[in-house]
Parts: structure tokens; sequence; C-alpha cells
């Protein structure tokens, strides 16, 4: 083979070698550059087979294959309407509502919703749905977040371990979902899920956290943590706001609460991080006023809410400047055929324009 090969190497190059030692060189140095090539073909074989190896050993350890949900990723200053249109949940359909031309859109058709969360390029929905039987609060025994493309208007589960899954809150980047896992009904804690890596992680282990919120640069989550034996659901009679540093694990204390006199509990809920990245905003019951903190002096605001004998719920989400915030009011004294109705809180005014008749869980667009 190697003969035939300087042969006809010679005759190409017109190599005119008259001598037995030309030939033996020219023959040598083309098994020399055979087995090299061997060699280089073998060692990039061993990296892909180890690479291979890697890739197995990973799954192994986790436990499952790599997640097939596919997200379009976006980036946050590219949000498309920037508060325009308000997505909500009724009946079994998620719709999306424009401020503009105040009409609603049927966009997909799911039941037992409880929460939503955009990813901030507004093609990804997450959606809280209620899995099993309620009890007498009305609350599901387990829960999952599915995830629906309002462009191809497919969804499916995440795959994450089941279990009781609350307050789901996506991070600028649309790669990861924060969320509260409850263990029996009496413990709490932070876990996030990352799709570039198909895993979860959990951020605390005290039993009492829950309710995240991620920073607009997404480095750090605001979350509610509990100082005594109550749960998400009982209520604690003291709570704290606390940022939690994702990378390094840093925990720094925002704010207290301390029980009201009318409730003898703290009702803090859906804590909403501006995206100045200044002011945390969230929503007290026990007062009934939307409340912003800024995390670098520690100052607060309060905006009251004109109740009027309505019931204030506890959805709250800020539009994509903070100056205006969705809620949802319940009538009380004389409630009609749709006696829940999402509103529109301006900040600077404190004026409220009714939206949405009958309508639950809310999410700007």
């Amino acid at each position: 083979m190697i003969s035939y090969l300087s042969s006809y190497l010679l005759k190409i190059f017109k190599i005119n070698l008259k001598y037995k030692a030309g030939r033996t060189l020219l023959t040598l140095l083309i098994l020399f550059l055979v087995i090299n090539s061997s060699g280089c073909l073998k060692r990039d074989t061993d990296k892909e087979r180890d690479k291979q190896k890697k890739s197995t050993d990973n799954q192994e350890k986790t436990g499952k294959e790599e997640e097939k949900i596919t997200l379009l990723q976006g980036e946050r200053k590219n949000i498309l309407s920037k508060g325009r249109k308000i997505a909500y949940w009724r009946d079994g359909l998620v719709y999306l509502y424009d401020l503009k031309t105040k009409k609603s859109q049927e966009i997909f058709s799911i039941k037992n919703v409880i929460a939503l969360s955009w990813a901030a390029d507004n093609k990804n929905l997450a959606l809280l749905k209620g899995l099993g039987k309620q009890n007498e609060a009305g609350e599901y025994q387990n829960t999952e977040i599915f995830i629906i493309n309002i462009e191809s208007k497919e969804g499916q589960p995440l795959s994450i371990s089941p279990g009781k899954i609350l307050y789901p809150s996506w991070d600028s980047s649309g790669t990861r979902i924060a969320y509260t896992r409850v263990f029996n009904e009496k413990e709490q804690d932070i876990y996030f899920y990352d799709f570039t890596r198909s895993r979860e992680y959990p951020l605390t282990s005290d039993g009492k956290s829950f309710m995240p919120a991620w920073s607009p640069d997404g480095k750090s989550i605001a979350y509610l943590r509990g100082q005594d034996k109550g749960n998400y659901s009982t209520g604690f009679k003291s709570l704290n706001i606390w940022e939690i540093k994702v990378e390094t694990g840093q925990k720094i204390k925002i704010s207290s609460f301390k029980e009201s006199k009318l409730t003898g509990q703290v009702s803090i809920f859906s804590l909403n991080w501006l995206v100045n990245g200044r002011e945390i905003a969230y929503l007290d019951l026990s007062n009934g006023v939307i409340g912003t903190i800024n995390i670098e002096d520690k100052k607060t605001q309060v905006i009251p809410i004109k109740l009027n004998g309505q019931k204030l719920h506890r959805e709250l989400a800020a539009d994509f400047e903070g100056k205006q915030f969705l809620i949802v009011l319940e009538e009380q004294i004389n409630p009609s055929v749709d006696p829940i109705k999402i509103m529109l809180l301006d900040r600077d005014s404190k004026k409220m324009t009714e939206l949405i008749k009958g309508s639950y869980f809310i999410a700007w667009y």
C-alpha cells in the first residue's frame, strides 16, 4: 500500500528519484504521516468518548435526561408592550387583555390555575396548576408548574420532583424559575430550576421561607421569612423580607413586619421587585395598602387602597416601570354575578380603574 502510494505521488509531482535511498526516504515519510493521522484520529475519538461518558454520568446523577422544554429567549430591554397588556385566568382559560383596545384574547385552555408568571421576552408563561382535591380553604393537595408558549400555543409541565409548589417567579433572562416548596403543610423553602442545566437547586433550608421575587439583574431573590411557628397558609406574627445572593448564598435582611392589632398576624403577600432595581413592592392585606421599600436606604412608601367594603385578594402585579399596579377586589356588600374584578391602581394619582370582571390571577405582559 505504502509502495503504491509513493509511486503515485512520484508521478503527480514528477519527482525523478534515481536512487534507491530517495525512494526509501519518501516511503518512510508517507509511513510517518499515516501513523500520525491514526494517532490524531484516536485522540479525537477518545475525547468524544470521554465527553459522552461525562454526559451519561451527569444524567445518572440527576436521575433524568436533559430537559426537553424549549424556551424562546429575549432580553429585558426588548419587552414588547411594557405593561400595555395583562394576562389573567378565568373559568379554565388564559386571556390577554389589551389596555388600549380594552379587549381580551383567549390564548390557552387549562384548568385549576392559581398563579401566573411571565418570562422576560413575553413569549413563555409559567402557570401554577392545582392537582388533586382541594381542602376546606380551597388549597390543592399538590401543584405543578406548567409552561406555555403563547406563539405556538403549546405547553407542558416542568419536569421537577412532584409536590406542593407555590409562587413561581421567572428571572429576567428567562432561564430560571424560582418557587416555594411546601413540606407536610408545615415547612416551606425557596428553590429554583435552571433550564440550562436541567436541575433544581435549593436556596433556603430554614423551613420558614416563601414567596420569591427575582431582582431585575437576576443576581438576587427577595423573599419572605417567618419568625415564629406559623406557615405560609396560617400566617406569622412576625415576618421579614430578605434578599439572598443566588451565587454566594449571602442573605441580607431588608425589612421587618409585626402582627396587626386587628388580625393578630402579618399578612404580607405578592413581592414584586421593580425594574429600577431599588424598590420592592408588596401587598399588605391587614392594612389594605400597597407598600414599597427602597433596599438602599430602607425607606418605605404606602399607597392606600380604597376598599369601600370590598375584599382585597392576595394578587399584586406591578407594571414594567412600577408606576401602576394590578390588584383583585371582591364585592362583599352587594355581590353581583361577577363579584370579583381586576383593578388598575395608579401610583402617583392613587386613582383606581376597573378593568375586568370575574377574573383571577394576574400578570403584566
